[in-house]
């Protein structure tokens, strides 16, 4: 009976080791937004406003439909597009959404030949139609860019949209 008893203790422990070794997978490293993400000059870094890997990779959200010009609507609009061109992974664009809108009525400014935020080769880069520095709320910014993700689809996208309190300021969103 003791042989039997410590028969089946080694039939246990050996199936024990090989059932370790059938266990699925490990999942594949989560990414460190919080570490990767590149800010532009003058706009605080994602560390200084105590966000997170969740706050930068949430979804993008239903109301994200950008506000009216406050402009006379007669008057003649950037109209947004989709490019062909060098394309952004779709995530690095919503972490960079993310921050803008994170930042509220923080200034972003047009016109530095820099991109205002980074991630994985894409690029927000903000200029002018006419080469003069303007700023606008940078929640602004998002829901300018917000159009670019709703609107170039695939997982690979690039595009450009205006501010919509100044259709001066361009948002353009590419590698």
């Amino acid at each position: 009976m003791v042989r039997l008893t410590t028969f089946s203790i080694s039939i246990a422990i050996v199936l024990s080791f090989l059932g370790d070794t059938t266990a699925a997978p490990a999942p594949a490293p989560e990414v460190d937004y919080v570490s990767l993400i590149k800010t532009g000059a003058g706009l605080p870094t994602v560390r200084e406003l105590g966000l997170t890997n969740a706050d930068l990779t949430k979804p993008l959200p239903r109301h994200s439909k950008p506000a009216l010009n406050n402009r006379d609507s007669l008057e003649k609009r950037y109209t947004p597009k989709c490019w062909d061109g060098p394309r952004c992974n779709r995530t690095d664009i919503l972490v960079c959404y993310n921050y803008f809108s994170s930042l509220e009525f923080h200034p972003c400014i047009a016109g530095r030949n820099a991109p205002a935020c980074s991630m994985g080769g894409c690029g927000w880069w903000f200029n002018t139609d006419d080469g003069l520095p303007i700023a606008v709320d940078c929640h602004d910014v998002a829901l300018s860019g917000a159009w670019v993700l709703n609107n170039c689809q695939g997982n690979l996208t690039s595009g450009s949209n205006a501010a919509q309190s100044d259709d001066r300021f361009i948002i353009n969103i590419h590698t």
